[in-house]
């Protein structure tokens, strides 16, 4: 992954910063990033069970942060 970018227009003093292979303003990027989670957050836990065969479910309890994650 690459590092995010930021920059600055020196004739309007806004920053910029890059989304993914583009260039947005630093201020918007936190709302683009909020969008793609909540689009992906609901599917997650299904993408997770599917690549890793739910051995995550299985270990978890096992783990040292039991069944409710890392902190």
């Amino acid at each position: 992954m690459l590092p995010a970018m930021t920059g600055s227009d020196s004739n309007s003093g806004d920053t910029s910063t890059t989304f993914g292979f583009r260039n947005v303003r630093e201020e918007d990027r936190q709302s683009l990033v909020n969008d793609v989670f909540s689009k992906v957050a609901e599917r997650y836990d299904l993408m997770n069970d599917c690549s890793t065969l739910r051995a995550e479910r299985a270990i978890s309890p096992f783990a040292p942060w039991g069944k409710a994650g890392p902190t």
